[in-house]
């Protein structure tokens, strides 16, 4: 397949409990990681048939660690909502 360009628009991110620069960093971190799996993993095949996605089921993620540690685990779960 040649390589191309993804367009990820995320319109709503609801990120509860966290202050403005922890959510900043949660999104810098998602962003990275989200970016380094679909490089390794390749585009989910479900998505390579739709142009939209309306809804991803990321499912919960549970908080305490860092913000990095959270934004990465959001990316991991978004990317396996991805692929359903």
């Amino acid at each position: 397949m040649k390589a191309g360009h993804i367009r990820l628009h995320i319109e709503h991110l609801v990120i509860e409990g966290y202050s403005a620069n922890d959510s900043s960093r949660i999104s810098e971190a998602l962003q990275s990681r989200l970016t380094q799996l679909l490089a390794e993993r390749g585009i989910p095949e479900p998505l390579l048939h739709r142009a939209v996605v309306e809804h991803i089921d990321a499912g919960q993620i549970r908080s305490g660690g860092t913000s990095r540690a959270v934004g990465t685990a959001l990316a991991g779960a978004l990317y396996a909502g991805l692929k359903r």
